[in-house]
């Protein structure tokens, strides 16, 4: 078995003993030197619980000795700069403003208001320059399986 997959493995399985987490992602690095293990939740990431989830799977990978070198471990969340890779980690950025590459190319942008099923519903920004018309705001959705990327933007007010 490849340690990525034990390593999964492993992880779903301590997982499974904490309220509402899923794994998002696990990158080892050439030559195993590095482990780096995304977890999330739709209430966000605990750091005391990435801790010791760290320490329970470094202890797994040392007793196992899957990895004989020495190597540096990881266990956070994906963090704001990482594009969402899973439809589990969505909900918890409604109403925030999303921006979306679709798989042919378009660029997209805008507030997530709802999901449901496999779409998304975005509210598209508002004009910036001020006109006399009335505004109309416009809606549109998409697919979960039309997103290519997918990043939550930061907003300051």
């Amino acid at each position: 078995m490849l340690l990525k997959d034990q390593i999964t493995t492993t992880i779903l399985e301590l997982l499974a003993e904490l309220e509402n987490y899923f794994l998002v992602e696990i990158k080892i690095s050439a030559g195993h030197k590095k482990v780096v293990v995304f977890i999330d939740s739709p209430v966000g990431v605990d750091v005391e619980d990435c801790a010791a989830l760290s320490r329970k799977l470094a202890d797994v990978i040392e007793l196992n000795n899957w990895i004989e070198d020495s190597y540096h471990l990881e266990v956070s969340s994906p963090g704001i700069d990482q594009p969402l890779k899973l439809q589990a980690q969505y909900p918890q950025h409604i109403g925030r403003k999303l921006h979306i590459t679709t798989n042919d190319g378009a660029v997209l942008e805008g507030k997530l208001l709802e999901i449901k099923d496999q779409e998304l519903f975005i509210e598209a920004p508002k004009p910036k320059k001020k006109t006399k018309e009335p505004v109309t705001i416009n809606h549109f959705t998409i697919l979960f399986g039309d997103i290519k990327e997918a990043k939550v933007q930061i907003e300051f007010k």
